[in-house]
């Protein structure tokens, strides 16, 4: 596992930033996967998912470089609206695949990402957390902003 701050140049950082926080980037409404309590009110969150077509693919080049990616499995924007206590997600791997994984936090917030083995890396702007995908572990939502937002990265390296 390896946590790294600063992980964009601040001038992509900004750039990133701003184009998934305009009000012209498309945001999808989702139900799956996101509390354990499948009817409760606040079992929801944003989604945009990287894939073919997507007009936005482009805004991943900067970590392929980055990370030395040589083919992304999955890659996934996430927004969770602020809810009045924190909500944690259920334990799972991202995936079946035997990869990495890279967490992007977009936003500084009291939400986090746990570990099974109860290890906790907060949501700090900026901030890239990598590790196997092996590792099972969970998001929360936050309660001190507005929205929490990470970006999920499913890769395997070159």
């Amino acid at each position: 596992m390896k946590v790294i701050d600063n992980f964009l140049e601040q001038d992509s950082f900004n750039y990133f930033k701003k184009e998934i926080t305009s009000q012209y980037f498309p945001w999808y409404f989702n139900t799956e996967k996101v509390i354990s309590n499948k009817n409760h009110l606040d079992n929801y969150q944003f989604v945009n998912i990287f894939q073919k077509g997507n007009t936005a693919n482009f805004l991943l080049d900067v970590f392929a470089d980055k990370l030395k990616v040589n083919q992304f499995i999955r890659a996934k924007l996430n927004l969770t609206t602020r809810t009045s206590k924190i909500f944690k997600f259920d334990y799972h791997n991202d995936t079946n695949a035997n990869c990495n994984v890279a967490i992007f936090y977009v936003n500084t917030n009291n939400g986090y990402t746990q570990f099974k083995n109860r290890r906790k890396i907060k949501s700090v702007e900026n901030r890239l957390l990598i590790f196997d995908n092996k590792l099972q572990h969970r998001g929360t939502t936050s309660t001190d902003t507005k929205t929490r937002i990470v970006l999920n990265l499913c890769y395997e390296k070159n």
